[in-house]
């Protein structure tokens, strides 16, 4: 089954070290030296995003909150395929009007 987004206002922040969000902590674990998979980023990098569960988050992945609870973490090449700034979409609305 295909699902479309429903037009809700987010707050996104984009994570890229320890401090940028305060429902991450720092990866720990024995693979410090190793790099991730996911992003060819050394596991230092890394954090822990704790929502409902914990999840991974690497350098550069956004944190995407609705109503200031943070939902989910998603990479930057999705955020932007998905979600634009209300000043771009006030930008796109004004340039529709005008045609």
């Amino acid at each position: 089954m295909k699902y479309s987004t429903k037009p809700v206002e987010v707050t996104a922040i984009q994570w890229n070290e320890h401090g940028d969000h305060a429902s991450v902590t720092p990866l720990k674990t024995k693979m410090a030296n190793e790099i991730c998979p996911r992003c060819r980023k050394l596991w230092t990098d890394h954090g822990v995003l704790h929502i409902d569960v914990s999840y991974s988050i690497c350098p550069g992945m956004y944190i995407i909150a609705i109503g200031g609870d943070a939902v989910a973490h998603i990479t930057d090449s999705a955020f932007h395929a998905t979600h634009v700034s209300l000043d771009e979409l006030k930008t796109l609305v004004q340039e529709l009007e005008r045609e």
